[in-house]
């Protein structure tokens, strides 16, 4: 199945490294920063009517050999650029995550080592096509935009 992409889709990937964090600096993030993000994650990929994110898919990242990084990435679809700014201003669970990245940058100043970042794009319509192969009818996009068999 086929699925052209209406204009405006707004595309987030949200990067996390905490590869170099050590002693208080990585307990601060793995046990108060980083189950908070994967909560908001599973939260935008349950509710897209109320968010506007029609796909949020949160990976944990791993080596060739099969061994747990410390990295992860969210990587979702929204609705358009306005759908993403409202939940990010207004839902608790990413303003408490915040909030608290905002404790972790002050308690750990210049010495932060964790890497953060947003790459956010909105997309015009034309030659955004999805492909999706023996997937079923609620995969990814499908289930919000029209599609057709190719």
């Amino acid at each position: 199945m086929r699925v052209q992409a209406p204009e405006n889709l707004t595309v987030i990937r949200s990067g996390q490294d905490w590869t170099e964090c050590v002693g208080d600096e990585f307990a601060f993030y793995d046990e108060s920063v980083h189950p908070l993000l994967r909560d908001a994650m599973h939260f935008l990929r349950d509710n897209p009517r109320e968010t506007g994110c029609c796909e949020m898919r949160f990976a944990q990242q791993f080596a060739a050999d099969g061994a747990m990084l410390k990295k992860s990435f969210g990587l979702g679809h929204f609705l358009s650029l306005g759908h993403l700014e409202q939940w990010a201003a207004s839902d608790e669970r990413h303003l408490t995550i915040f909030s608290r990245f905002g404790r972790m940058a002050r308690e750990f100043r210049s010495g932060l080592r964790l890497k953060l970042w947003h790459e956010v794009s909105v997309l015009p319509a034309a030659g955004q096509i999805f492909e999706y192969i023996n997937c079923h009818g609620e995969t990814g996009l499908l289930p919000f935009f029209p599609s057709h068999e190719w």
